[in-house]
């Protein structure tokens, strides 16, 4: 069957979509792609389209593959769904579902009752438990990357494929684990925890709680709430994977600070008259990543005891790395073989 292609201007570029897709308008912007709206007029819905300008960049190519292949094996309620995807002259579309708001500007414009950030939390818990299994972590989760509609229901909107680094825009440090600050080679999936704990943190003071100017400036502010830790923190048959040059210079700066004793959650967060609650940010807000909690722990808190726990035995297929040469790989020719619509 052949599809055919019509060309809709947005913001004075030309977009080549099927003709199905009607109203195209413009929605958001991220680090690689625009975002339209639009309504699909075969299934009679909402629709969200991400263009991809492939170019000639290779890491751009690499990202959009990456990017295409997780969202197509994905399939959970709290994640955004693959609808359809197609190639066509150096761009790549992916079109999904579309939400109603995202939570950064809900978060600014409103204070939630607590069983309705209990629901917001439970979901993001159950999506993070969800990707975890698969083998997939954020890495860069925040606010502005999950959808929700007017019911409270919510999705993940934006799966960041690449650890984050250094030069990324400091909005996002501030909801970045402290091994991330601290730049330790690697990196488990309890970051993501640390991002929720940011997340659940803001929601229930109504502020950003470790707004730093910059990643120095993060941690001192993480530090005055967690306490200065123990030399065992920067301890290498501790942490094995901390790069020397930065083990030496997380450790002066931290002992270059005054020595900060931790904060009682219960005082820190005083608007909060929920004990469950503040546990449950508590066991997400640890310096340490393996004392964090997971997302199989946190589904059995007593927070989300009104909640069922269906998720903790859901079946999943992992996702599994190719072994690409990416010297040598096509990503071209792997982005049209794995696209929804051949045109």
């Amino acid at each position: 069957m052949t599809n055919n292609f019509r060309k809709v201007n947005v913001l004075r570029a030309e977009w080549d979509l099927p003709d199905y897709y009607d109203s195209v308008n413009f929605s958001r912007r991220s680090a690689f792609g625009i975002y339209c709206n639009s309504i699909d007029k075969r299934r009679k819905t909402n629709v969200e389209i991400k263009r991809w300008s492939l170019g000639t960049n290779n890491e751009i190519k690499r990202k959009a593959f990456i990017e295409l292949k997780m969202l197509k094996h994905l399939n959970h309620k709290n994640i955004i769904s693959h609808l359809n995807s197609f190639y066509i002259d150096a761009k790549l579309y992916i079109v999904t579902d579309v939400m109603q708001d995202n939570l950064n500007n809900i978060i600014r414009a409103q204070r939630l009752q607590s069983d309705d950030i209990r629901f917001i939390i439970f979901q993001i818990v159950t999506a993070l438990n969800y990707l975890h299994t698969c083998g997939i972590v954020h890495g860069d989760l925040k606010p502005s990357d999950i959808g929700i509609n007017k019911d409270m229901s919510i999705k993940i909107i934006d799966i960041n494929a690449e650890k984050p680094k250094e030069t990324d825009y400091v909005l996002t440090k501030w909801y970045r684990a402290p091994e991330l600050l601290f730049a330790w080679k690697q990196s488990t999936e309890r970051v993501d925890l640390w991002s929720l704990g940011c997340i659940m943190a803001e929601f229930l003071c109504g502020r950003i709680i470790f707004a730093g100017r910059d990643h120095l400036q993060q941690l001192k502010l993480i530090l005055e709430l967690l306490g200065t830790p123990s030399k065992d923190f920067f301890n290498p048959t501790c942490h094995f994977c901390i790069l020397t040059q930065n083990l030496m210079t997380g450790e002066k700066f931290v002992r270059s600070l005054p020595f900060f004793r931790k904060k009682s959650f219960k005082r820190a967060f005083d608007e909060c008259n929920d004990d469950d609650a503040l546990d449950f940010l508590e066991r997400l807000l640890i310096l340490e990543p393996l004392e964090r909690i997971d997302t199989k722990e946190a589904l059995k808190h007593p927070y989300f005891a009104k909640y069922p726990r269906n998720d903790l035995d859901a079946s999943v297929i992992k996702l599994e790395d190719e072994e690409i040469e990416e010297d040598f790989v096509d990503w071209i020719e792997l982005i049209k073989q794995n696209v929804e619509t051949k045109n």
